[in-house]
């Protein structure tokens, strides 16, 4: 609350705060002010757009005597909007005692947390939506997630947590399940409540204070309001501030009105003519009221339309402060391409204008028409009017993600009949996304030509539906991205309503297409084997050692190390230019802001200008030559972050373009521009081309094709971070999060130009890396550090998301050219197949994507002798490529697959059997294991099992037959099935360990393997519980798990470290440890005899009873050494190579008219050996199958003509979300599997079901072909990846003369 003086009281976790002009600053965000003004650092930063939840907190107050309670984005929320509110964080949860709240122990509990840097705000949804609806149902509580990512889990152990909350769940299925303990009852008594200093405070008195020339006022009537706004003419109005979320540039205004708690803007009512609802209203409460009223009402017949388009806005948490007024403002004023704004212009609303004269009301269509807004205006309600009988009114939008995503086209269209009920008597028409994006003065539109065509005339009448048709797309036509997309769109949609006016009239193989793809409420199973009597816990389903700190908040990140004293923030200027010359960097104007400590560039540097690890170099910071945009030319170094990125801005870098050549985007364009762009070594190949060539000549049955595979973003949660202190005698300390320690730490030594004892590297945690942090890490963390040493001063660099995904380029494209052959039966004969990888503007780690590309298109088939297979890795003019989760391999097992797609289509079988007769068969017991053709042995051979299992367990062959049958009686809903195997090949790199044993006997443990969420600790506890515990001898009872510990993985304590990745680092680290412990049971063992010995010499019966403390104890005692290290080099008893072996059964159904597609069930069978951890390794499996989703579906890498990333975020990239993944997802984990190699005959889980994904886009294939042959067209066809909603329905071959009524 306020004073005149000018402050605000709220309160954070029960703590009460207090701000006023003298410590605010223009522009803080609550998330800002809660992570570096606070403890409480569970709050995250991910996106910094609202589009990923990471950030999501809850705002609670009394109104009325009535608690209110919503979630926010704290990354949008101002820190003055929160005057009066109470603020609470996860941390807020947790019971003073330290016991977590029943939300955080039940996700702790289901395995919801993996990398955990999503889990604080996937806590405070759930807990929020428990708040609001007591008596939630599962269907509710999932559909809560819409603004929450995670690109760990999957999604499905997080909506489990959560749906066990409901009132309809069956807690004994839950129960039975063997991952999952039973839920208890939850208790909401024990919820954090509005603190009483805020329940009793007054908040009638208007707030105005001011900082660095600027001023907010929260005014609390009308009149303060405008007058307020009158003050100046750079005056903005401010509610719930999300727009800032999509349009960062916005100017700054001097003078900042709070609105939001406006009472004659926030007036609800209705009366016998329309609903009208305050313009600082939420959308939130804007959908409460449309609730309220009676929908079977004939007059309410157009609210449940309107409904479901405002709940597809955005996400709960944006819905919540995100105000109706805002949303049509970016609308009217920016070019926003709103929702809200299309339904609205359709349902004939009005929006009411007030202002120091008077009201004024006018329709949508003149709202819109004038983008400017006068001064000294508001909008103060919009007014949604209420339909007579017979009218109807549908909605409709299309986007790349059926949530939090933006539309390409929406539309609204009303008709109202006459007495008939088939001649329009009246008709709007409105569509938006048909002008350009985001321009001042574009907006949704009427089809008003169209209208006046059917207005008159009769739905019954076949002409009625082409005449309108040809007149929409006379005047509608869009020009903006996927131009080609929208139009289609605009005419799915209207035929879309035209089948919904048709009704039962239609016919009936047409009738699918009248409404948008259903989704039901999505499910899975997990099965595994566990034989407690063997290795325990050593295969126990028990959670992450870290899950309980995760969601209570309590977990520490490299951004969330308490700041030393003196710590300096700093942020990367970065190339503009894609392709040039570095002619000069002017820093005066950043440098001339009160603040700004330094600019850092490469003259700086005192050693090496690369921080690459491998043979290929990586400039820190760029000296000369530019290769792509996003890359590193400067460190700003400043008091604050906001200032170093406000200063990053005023460097004015200048480049001479003068000689640069066109620029190379993508692989197609690589491989046109041949060897000047080969990466000079990184040309990987199997076989020989001129026989290949000579027996392809030769073949009765071949066939060429071209596919392009694009790239994928990382998108860890949490972006690139790194914090580096000065130490005394010129040593420094530098945290970071990574995947490779080695190649942090020599980056970082390389670049200061020091010794490698002179630089200490600590990690504890990184919020995912998916190979995004072996390099770019070290990239950011010797950046901080070459700030640091120029300083002398602590720095901490953190990148923003946009930045971060500039600087790391993902995935590598490819794009290939093959020519195969194959018998009249199906086998596949003689193949040419040659590939091209772009590994951006650095080789990077892409030199073994591109080996793995090659080895990985071999899969398990059997390929003819004369076959080959060859690719270039090509420099293009993209940010640097890296490894990503299943580096080549999905790409590899996309063509392959694509081969036999193409031979099933050419024999007329069905595509699985034509994978069944190419892939080896099942070993014979007794034979030496096959070798394929590039050398490698199928040793362990489960995948005919497997794939028979798959089979069996799916009832495979009817499922294909009622896909079938259901696409041959249906024309725009097709249904699709596939199953596709995999091998891929794993090895495990070498780690070390020191296993620590103190006298009580607690265990401390340093390994070599980077926590990145893949459960490396708990495996290694369970390893070294287990190993341990054999001092007691075989088959005694295990040490328990609660007594391991793990420290941070520290260069002065385990240097040299290799990567983390290819999904093996948890093995090697178990390994490492194990031999460790292995030294100290054989210290142990003395102590033990000698322990037992004297038990026996007093005559106690139970002498061979000796308790692991009492043992540890003794030990101590007699000086014994309770630390062991050891090192594994991957020779010797284990095996450091091996094959993993899945298979996959996915089916789908797809949108024709509109490109989208719904995943109905994905089945995945997958041989894990005897797993470490079945929990964690089924969560990978889960995790990796949905990121392989991603890449098939949705994850498009956005580049325009200049280079410049688009899709650099939330707003235009867009991951799977909840409502992305499979409705039904089952995995099981091999039984009995034959594997007896590896660490404890384990494998690897987190990268082979990625490639899995595969079957998902050959089940869309068999969809996209029913489409095809519909419209005439069975031949073969080229489908890239990824296939997104545009390509899917442009890959449909849909024209206007198909669309039959």
């Amino acid at each position: 609350m306020a004073d005149v003086q000018g402050s605000i009281v709220f309160a954070i976790n029960g703590e009460k705060h207090t701000l006023s002009g003298a410590n605010w600053q223009p522009g803080m965000t609550l998330n800002e002010y809660i992570r570096r003004y606070t403890p409480y650092k569970g709050t995250k930063l991910s996106c910094g757009e609202g589009g990923c939840g990471a950030c999501a907190v809850t705002l609670s107050r009394t109104v009325d005597d009535k608690e209110e309670l919503i979630t926010v984005n704290s990354c949008l929320r101002p820190l003055a909007s929160v005057d009066g509110w109470s603020v609470t964080t996860t941390e807020g949860l947790c019971q003073p005692n330290g016991d977590l709240h029943p939300v955080q122990q039940r996700i702790a509990d289901f395995h919801g947390s993996q990398c955990g840097f999503c889990t604080p705000g996937m806590v405070m949804t759930t807990y929020a939506a428990l708040r609001q609806h007591p008596e939630i149902k599962k269907a509710c509580m999932e559909k809560q997630f819409d603004g929450n990512l995670c690109r760990c889990t999957g999604y499905r152990p997080i909506l489990d947590a959560a749906k066990s909350f409901a009132v309809d769940v069956d807690i004994e299925e839950i129960a039975g399940r063997p991952c999952f303990p039973k839920p208890g009852p939850y208790d909401p008594e024990l919820d954090p409540r509005v603190p009483k200093f805020l329940q009793t405070a007054d908040s009638s008195s208007e707030v105005r204070f001011s900082a660095n020339g600027v001023t907010w006022v929260r005014p609390v009537n009308l009149a303060g309001a405008l007058k307020a706004l009158s003050e100046s003419e750079s005056a903005r109005a401010v509610a719930g501030n999300t727009s800032v979320g999509i349009y960062k540039e916005q100017e700054a205004a001097q003078l900042r009105v709070d609105i939001h708690r406006v009472p004659e803007l926030r007036a609800i009512s209705s009366n016998a003519e329309y609903i009208s609802v305050g313009g600082a209203c939420s959308l939130t409460e804007l959908l409460n009221e449309l609730h309220k009223h009676d929908n079977a009402s004939p007059q309410c017949a157009h609210l449940p339309a309107i409904i479901e388009r405002v709940v597809g806005i955005a996400n709960v948490h944006v819905r919540n402060s995100g105000t109706v007024a805002g949303n049509l403002i970016m609308a009217k004023s920016l070019g926003f391409l709103s929702d809200l704004s299309t339904t609205l212009l359709g349902a004939d609303a009005t929006v009411v204008w007030v202002s120091a004269a008077g009201q004024r009301e006018e329709s949508m269509e003149r709202f819109l028409a004038e983008p400017a807004v006068n001064r000294g205006e508001l909008i103060q309600a919009i007014r949604i009017p209420f339909v007579v009988a017979g009218a109807q009114y549908h909605t409709y939008k299309s986007a790349l993600r059926r949530v939090n995503a933006h539309a390409f086209i929406n539309a609204g269209m009303y008709v109202r009949f006459e007495a008939d009920n088939d001649t329009v008597a009246d008709a709007r028409l409105a569509f938006g996304g048909v002008m350009p994006d985001d321009v001042p003065g574009t907006h949704a539109v009427r089809a008003t030509d169209a209208e006046q065509v059917l207005i008159g005339s009769k739905i019954s009448d076949g002409a009625t539906f082409s005449k309108t048709l040809k007149v929409i797309q006379k005047q509608l036509n869009p020009t903006s991205a996927k131009a080609d997309y929208r139009r289609g769109l605009v005419r799915s949609f209207f035929y879309r309503f035209f089948l919904k006016l048709r009704g039962e009239n239609a016919p009936p193989e047409v009738r699918s297409g009248a409404d948008m793809l259903p989704r039901g409420l999505s499910s899975g199973s997990q099965t595994f084997q566990y034989d407690e009597a063997k290795h325990a816990p050593v295969s126990k389903p028990i959670p992450k050692l870290s899950s309980r700190a995760q969601a209570a908040g309590s977990s520490q990140y490299t951004d969330d190390i308490p700041l030393k004293e003196g710590t300096q923030f700093a942020a990367l200027v970065t190339s503009t230019v894609a392709h040039g010359k570095l002619v000069s960097v002017d820093a005066s104007r950043a440098l001339a802001l009160d603040g700004v400590l330094a600019v850092v560039t490469h003259e700086d540097i005192k050693g090496k200008n690369n921080v690459s690890p491998v043979p290929w170099p990586l400039e820190a910071l760029v000296t000369d030559k530019v290769g792509a945009q996003g890359l590193p030319i400067a460190v700003v170094v400043a008091a604050s972050t906001r200032l170093a990125e406000q200063a990053a801005k005023l460097v004015d870098v200048k480049y001479d373009l003068t000689n640069a050549e066109p620029l190379v985007i993508t692989a197609r364009q690589a491989a046109e521009a041949g060897e000047k762009l080969y990466v000079p070594g990184a040309v990987n190949t199997i076989g020989d081309a001129e026989k290949a060539d000579k027996a392809l000549g030769a073949a009765k049955n071949k066939h060429s094709l071209e596919v392009e595979i694009g790239s994928q973003p990382h998108f860890y949660m949490e972006p690139l971070v790194a914090y580096a202190v000065p130490e005394e005698d010129n040593d420094m300390v530098v945290y970071a999060g990574c995947q490779w320690p080695d190649s942090v730490h020599t980056a970082i030594t390389n670049v200061l130009g020091v010794a490698a004892n002179r630089v200490r590297f600590i990690h504890r945690r990184c919020g995912g890396g998916f190979g995004g942090k072996h390099v770019h890490a070290a990239w950011v963390a010797a950046l901080a550090a070459l700030a640091c040493q120029r300083t002398r001063r602590p720095v901490r660099l953190t990148l923003n998301r946009n930045v971060d995904m500039a600087l790391v380029g993902g995935r590598e494209e490819v794009f290939c050219k093959y020519t195969m052959s194959h018998d009249d039966d199906g086998k596949l004969g003689p193949l040419r197949m040659d590939m091209f990888m772009a590994s951006g503007c650095s080789t990077d780690f892409s030199f073994f994507s591109n080996m793995a590309l090659v080895h990985s298109t071999i899969q398990a088939y059997q390929f003819d002798k004369d076959s080959f297979v060859e690719s270039h890795l090509s420099i293009t003019n993209t940010a640097d490529r890296t490894v990503m989760r299943g580096p080549g391999e999905i790409a590899g097992c996309y063509l392959i697959e694509t081969v036999m797609e193409q031979i099933a289509h050419a024999t007329g079988q069905d595509p699985h059997v034509v994978r069944e007769k190419n892939l080896y068969p099942p070993t014979p017991a007794g034979q030496e294991a096959v070798t394929l053709i590039n050398g490698k042995r199928l040793d362990h051979y489960s995948l005919p099992l497997m794939w028979q299992q798959a089979k069996d367990k799916t009832n495979f062959e009817a499922r294909l037959a009622e896909c079938k049958a259901f696409n041959a009686k249906s024309r725009w809903r097709k249904h699709g099935i596939s199953i596709v195997p995999v091998r891929y090949e794993v090895s495990i790199w070498p780690k070390s360990a020191t296993i620590n044993i103190y006298g009580d006997g607690s265990i401390i443990c340093h390994h070599g393997c980077t926590e990145i969420g893949q459960g490396a600790h708990v495996k290694v506890s369970q390893v070294v519980a287990y190993e341990l515990g054999r001092v007691f001898g075989d088959g005694a009872v295990p040490l328990d798990v609660g007594l391991i510990r793990h420290a941070d993985l520290d260069s002065h304590v385990l240097p040299n470290q290799s990567f983390t990745g290819g999904s093996t680092g948890s093995e090697g680290a178990a390994e490492a440890s194990r031999l460790a412990c292995k030294i100290l049971v054989e210290r142990l063992k003395p102590v033990l005899k000698g322990i037992q010995s004297e038990k026996e010499k007093k005559g106690d019966e139970n002498f061979l009873t000796v308790t692991w403390p009492e043992l540890c104890a003794a030990a101590k005692g007699q000086s014994i050494d309770l630390s062991a290290h050891d090192h594994w080099s991957g020779a010797g008893e284990r095996s450091c190579s091996y094959q993993n072996y899945g298979a996959a059964v996915t089916e789908v159904m797809v949108d024709v008219l509109t490109g989208e597609t719904e995943v109905l069930k994905a089945t995945i069978l997958y041989d894990c050996g005897k797993s470490l951890n079945p929990a964690i390794d089924i969560g990978q499996a889960e995790g990796a199958f949905v990121q392989g989703l991603g890449h098939v579906f949705r994850e498009e890498v956005l580049i325009d003509e200049t280079g410049k990333l688009i899709s650099d975020g939330t707003w235009e990239m867009k991951p799977p979300s909840y409502r992305c993944i499979p409705e039904r997802l089952e995995i099981d984990m091999l039984k009995d599997s034959p594997f007896d190699k590896g660490v404890l005959s384990s494998k690897a889980s987190g990268e082979p079901p990625l490639v899995l994904a595969v079957s998902a886009a050959m089940a869309a294939r068999m969809a996209i072909a029913s489409a095809r042959a519909d419209a005439d067209h069975p031949e073969f066809f080229s489908m890239p990846l990824p296939i997104t909603v545009d390509t899917i329905q442009q890959l449909c071959l849909t024209q206007d003369e198909h669309l039959v009524l």
